[in-house]
């Protein structure tokens, strides 16, 4: 890993495009685009402190999509429709690490 006088930084762009969540492209999902940064600084061979910036958009899409049989309560009808989790929102984490073993 590469670093500028002890500082590192990262960005990663996960991106996944309108798929069909059933083979008859009934049901299908919205693209999902998330950015994620991170920027670093080695202390010294063992010490580092990073700052971890998750869904720099802030964009409220789907992490995952999913269409199956489900019920919404117990009482109601079994039903196929598309479930889905959502993105978390925007998030910072600052982390502190120790590394055991030498670079």
């Amino acid at each position: 890993m590469q670093s500028y006088k002890g500082f590192w930084g990262s960005l990663r762009l996960r991106y996944f495009g309108p798929r069909n969540l059933t083979s008859d492209a009934i049901y299908r999902s919205d693209s999902t685009a998330l950015l994620n940064a991170e920027v670093a600084y080695h202390i010294n061979q063992r010490w580092s402190l990073s700052t971890q910036l998750f869904n720099l958009l802030d964009r409220s899409d789907h992490d995952i999509d999913c269409a199956y049989i489900s019920r919404i309560t117990p009482t109601d009808a079994a039903a196929f429709t598309d479930v889905f989790h959502p993105a978390e929102p925007f998030q910072v984490r600052v982390v502190l690490r120790y590394s055991f073993g030498l670079r």
